[in-house]
């Protein structure tokens, strides 16, 4: 029963409407129950014990490195596609970047997340290595990752001609309040 309940989370996540890899973790178990695909209502425990079941379920599932907790959201990033490279052409680039060391997976996968969710910068459109943003008539702007060897990633920021002034502003103080 409960490996039909970790395959669902997962499908769940890769499934989100917003097209991120993510679940809201308030929502499990909750009244507002999300869909746990491939599991009818008739194979689910009462909600008590669902609710029991899959706060255990999402533990083991961070002990092994398949999701991890970030600002309300369980982040799934082996679920992003893979990543971009140095000589994939960016429509419009703010010469703005990051250099950063560390959970490099982890790390581009809770910002695109809390960006993706938070939809400040309109729908969000993910695709290998890289994130869009976009408003009607407001242009778009996003980020891209490009891993390095020995543990180093880069992230570029972009914009489209007619948001480079205002979305930059924004994606930056965005990024720093997510980030930390």
């Amino acid at each position: 029963m409960n490996e039909r309940y970790a395959g669902s989370l997962i499908i769940a996540a890769r499934n989100n409407p917003r097209g991120v890899p993510v679940l809201e973790e308030p929502l499990l178990g909750s009244m507002k129950t999300i869909p746990l695909p491939g599991m009818t209502k008739k194979e689910r425990l009462s909600q008590a014990k669902e609710r029991m079941v899959l706060e255990c379920i999402v533990e083991l599932m961070i002990q092994h490195g398949i999701c991890f907790r970030h600002g309300g959201l369980l982040v799934f990033p082996t679920l992003f596609p893979a990543g971009g490279t140095d000589d994939e052409k960016l429509p419009h680039s703010v010469s703005l970047y990051y250099d950063f060391t560390g959970a490099i997976d982890n790390i581009y996968a809770s910002l695109v997340s809390k960006l993706m969710v938070s939809e400040e910068f309109g729908e969000g459109r993910l695709t290998a290595g890289r994130v869009e943003f976009a408003r009607p008539g407001e242009g778009y702007c996003g980020l891209r990752q490009i891993k390095r060897t020995g543990g180093f990633a880069h992230v570029d920021l972009f914009f489209a001609e007619e948001t480079a002034g205002i979305a930059a502003t924004c994606l930056v103080a965005s990024s720093k309040r997510i980030c930390g």
